[in-house]
This record gives C-alpha cells, structure tokens and sequence, in this order.
C-alpha cells in the first residue's frame, strides 16, 4: 500500500499531467488549466510535511487521487459537460487534504 508522501507525489504528477493541453478545451479551457495550476501549487506546497509521513494522510490522499482520476477521466474522454463538476470535486479534495495536512487539534511532543 502506497503511503501518504507516495500518493502526493503522485497527485503531484497527476495533477501536472492534468493541466497539460487543457488550455485547447472548447469553452472555459483556459480557466480549467488556471485552476489546474492552482491547485498543482497548493499540491507542491504540501510537499514536506509532516502528515503525509503518518498513516492517517493515506486515507485523504487516495480520496484525492479518486479526484483527480475521475477529472482525467473526463479529459481523456472529452466529456467537458462532466469536466467542471469533476474539477470542483477535485478541488473540495484538496482543500480537504491541505486542511488534514495542517493536522489540527494535533501537538507533536
């Protein structure tokens, strides 16, 4: 089983792979690979952190790579009516991650 770091290093990837081309979307392609991009730097700065070296990280972490697969998914398949809904989906995910990475309530001793 993959742990925390490994899967963000793969969000990482996977979210730079993501971006790449999207611009060429008909409609809103150039704002899709804006958020892309934003969230590929939310994702970057996450890297380092302590959380993604404990087991509780693993669980957010497969949830957003569910995430980002569906988003894939839907620019593989060109299916853009599905894209912003997948994207939004994405983007709750890694709020959600980045708020988990903060580890609140938690004091390392």
């Amino acid at each position: 089983m993959p742990s925390g770091s490994e899967n963000l290093t793969s969000l990482i990837t996977g979210c730079r792979a993501l971006a790449q081309g999207l611009e060429k979307a008909p409609g809103q392609g150039a704002a899709w690979k804006a958020k892309a991009e934003e969230l590929l730097k939310s994702l970057e700065g996450m890297q380092g952190k302590f959380f993604f070296k404990t087991i509780p990280s693993v669980p957010p972490t497969k949830a957003t790579l569910a995430a980002l697969a569906e988003c894939q998914g839907a620019k593989d398949k060109a299916a853009w009516k599905d894209f912003p809904t997948a994207l939004a989906n994405f983007e709750k995910s890694v709020a959600d991650l980045a708020y988990k990475a903060t580890m609140p309530g938690t004091q390392i001793t």
